[in-house]
């Protein structure tokens, strides 16, 4: 009885939780200021469409002053994301955009205040940065049903990011952005729509591109084209598929998609049968008929098709264009669910969690239904779940956990139909307009996206786009990517602090832990860090044993990373051996005590730190013999520059070190190099003895 009073209030949770009080708007009645009015007529004639949104903004209010309120939000739009399908539509102006936006803010528009927070944020776009007025614009915003804000808030507080760190209002936060996720979709369903898009990382294109000859779009549709004028069946579907979400550039045309689905059924292609059954079952395309998509699907099943036996076991589930059975349902189900689907899992789940799991009904079953929803949910499952974080939220199936929830609740907050911003941001880097890509991702990253963070700051730290306190802005995007686990965005952030940028001053403590993070996640580049900190002491203590480990990892999990990785360890075993020698010498000169028994098994390199380039040498005893030891100590001194490079206390400031060629030539990228001439002069030499040797010798 007690889970039963949970489930009922779960329910009624879910559908309440999307229902959000509004707070008051400020009169939008009153005249407008004279700096927006000149604002106004100054765009007023870039474009038809801005004339008539100015025309709005500018004629006296007679509705309460929404129509002005939602012209002032139009405009900003305009302005900040652009519009495409407009022909002659304005250029992106995100600083113009945040003037009609704060207008629109000040009549209380939930959409204007979100998207002001996210200029107070960055300090942007002619608005100062202040953290104190994003969370209160936030505040404002969500009040008013924006999930855009809801979703910051949710972040914010989940990170502790200018406000509370705390898990319970995290996960209400994220739990209605969830809720109004999967409502928006099951609203939609009945048009198709590609969702649960993967988030394409710039930095992987950027660093692959060059690698791959990728066909253009229109390439792509030209070729299918061609191959279903010669009666190609695969052809034939692909460019049904294509017809039917609007993919590669073509319009979304459901009846062509519908007629190119029918040919190719016609021509025998596989998977054929079941998408066309889906059709008929939903009316997409052709008119809506049960008995048709009851035959098409149970032939598609009997092709071993999982998709189709899931949609036919709803048909059985329901009743359409066969009597309802519940046996035969749950049998198709679980062949489904054997073949790897997750409808199916998720399907299961749910007749479990109605009592219906054998068919007949029973008292739920919350921890088998559990179990399904987990399985699906791995696999990117979104209404799994979404399950999963009601289930976790109340202790329903499963042991009560506030991560998990909002885990769950995060994901599919994510994938709610505002995640397009996603692909549109993406598809304008590609098209070479970074500006408009990166006012996108600026905005999603303020909503807890971990790709839209990590590319806006790459757009940044890259030179695509430059805003004036761009380091600073990059640095805290670095960070937000970093803490939701991004490798890239600690190796960046130990740059950061090993060079010094922006407001971070050189801190190679810092810099070697965020090396660390990196390095336990597979990260060549930060093991090759670590490797050259160790050796020197530079952040950490030195150690050669702990170097040479971390050059042989980085040269086992990189390809890119065997040449330097194994150059460091050339020049890592000449200092370990100078080092060595460097001991001896001064034990038989006297300068330090002979090792004792106890300690000879101890490293050299902990024991005895390399010592730093411009320290002075030990004085003597005796002046006696103090000329005769600085003669003999003159080359040793020379070869412990070169070797004991970048050996600088973790708090030293790099850029109070003089650099001349001495300096430069203690430098490790120089001695790498010289080891590098060396190598390709022996390749040389070898190559010319073999050369000689082919020549035909004279009679």
């Amino acid at each position: 009885m007690r889970v039963s009073t949970r489930v009922v209030a779960l329910a009624a949770l879910a559908a309440s939780s999307a229902v959000v009080v509004t707070h008051a708007s400020v009169d939008a009645t009153v005249a407008i200021g004279a700096a927006l009015e000149a604002d106004l007529l100054q765009v007023r004639d870039e474009h038809e469409q801005v004339h008539a949104l100015v025309e709005s903004v500018l004629s006296p209010p007679a509705d309460g002053g929404a129509r002005r309120r939602d012209a002032l939000v139009q405009l900003g739009d305009l302005y900040f994301y652009g519009n495409d399908s407009l022909a002659g539509a304005p250029s992106v102006n995100a600083t113009r955009a945040l003037q009609f936006y704060a207008s629109a803010a000040e009549l209380g528009d939930p959409r204007a205040q979100f998207h002001v927070g996210v200029a107070h944020s960055y300090g942007f776009w002619g608005l100062p940065k202040d953290d104190a007025r994003a969370m209160l614009q936030y505040y404002f915003a969500s009040l008013g049903q924006d999930m855009g804000a809801t979703m910051a808030l949710g972040h914010r507080h989940w990170h502790g990011l200018g406000a509370p760190k705390n898990c319970e209002s995290a996960v209400r936060y994220y739990e209605v952005a969830a809720n109004k996720a999967m409502a928006l979709r099951e609203a939609n369903k009945s048009k198709p729509v590609i969702h649960d898009m993967t988030h394409r990382r710039i930095k992987t294109v950027a660093e692959t591109q060059h690698k791959k000859n990728i066909p253009s779009d229109a390439a792509i549709v030209e070729y299918y084209q061609f191959s279903v004028d010669k009666g190609a069946p695969e052809a034939t579907m692909s460019l049904a598929t294509l017809y039917m979400y609007g993919a590669r550039g073509l319009e979304q045309d459901v009846v062509r998609a519908a007629a190119l689905f029918q040919r190719a059924h016609e021509l025998g292609a596989t998977g054929a049968a079941f998408h066309l059954g889906h059709l008929y079952a939903h009316g997409i395309g052709v008119a809506q008929n049960n008995e048709t998509a009851f035959q098409l699907l149970q032939q598609a099943s009997q092709d071993g098709s999982t998709s189709a036996q899931n949609e036919l076991a709803t048909m059985y589930l329901q009743g359409k264009g066969t009597p309802r059975s519940y046996e035969q349902a749950i049998t198709l189900f679980k062949a489904a669910a054997k073949q790897g689907s997750m409808e199916a899992f998720y399907n299961l789940g749910v007749l479990h969690m109605k009592g219906l799991g054998s068919g007949k009904l029973r008292d739920p079953e919350y921890e088998v239904a559990h179990g399904y929803f987990q399985v699906a949910a791995h696999q990117g499952h979104t209404l799994s779940s979404h399950k999963l974080g009601h289930m976790s939220l109340h202790g329903i199936g499963t042991t009560r956990s506030c991560k998990n929830a909002v885990d769950s609740f995060k994901m599919v907050a994510e994938r709610g139909e505002w995640d397009r911003l996603m692909t549109k941001a993406f598809k304008d880097y590609k098209n070479g307009d970074y500006e408009a890509a990166f006012l996108k991702y600026v905005v999603m990253a303020q909503q807890g996206y971990e790709v839209a963070a990590h590319n806006a700051a790459y757009l940044m730290d890259y030179g695509f786009v430059a805003p004036v306190n761009h380091v600073d802005a990059s640095i805290m995007l670095y960070k937000w990517a970093a803490i939701q686990g991004n490798v890239d965005a600690n190796l960046k952030i130990g740059d950061f602090y090993y060079y010094g940028k922006g407001d971070h001053p050189v801190d190679y403590k810092k810099a070697s832990a965020h090396y660390s993070l990196a390095s336990k996640r597979s990260n060549a580049q930060a093991m090759f860090n670590l490797g050259l900190m160790y050796e020197h002491g530079v952040g950490v203590h030195q150690d050669f044993h702990l170097a040479k480990r971390f050059f042989d990892k980085a040269k086992d999990t990189h390809a890119d990373a065997f040449v330097p990785a194994t150059l460091a360890l050339w020049k890592l075993k000449m200092h370990m051996l100078w080092t060595q020698t460097k001991r001896m010498w001064d034990e038989f000169t006297g300068k330090i005590e002979p090792t004792s028994p106890a300690s000879a098994g101890a490293t050299p390199a902990s024991s005895s730190p390399s010592p730093s380039p411009t320290s002075p040498s030990p004085a003597s005893s005796t002046s006696s013999g103090s000329q005769k030891k600085e003669e003999s100590n003159f080359v040793v001194q020379f070869l412990e520059k070169w070797l004991s490079a970048g050996s600088t206390e973790a708090t030293g400031n790099a850029a109070a070190q003089s650099w001349d060629w001495v300096t430069m030539a203690q430098s490790d990228n120089f001695i790498i190099v010289a080891l590098a001439v060396a190598l390709c002069a022996v390749i040389y030499i070898r190559a010319e003895r073999q050369l000689r040797d082919q020549e035909p010798q004279p009679l």
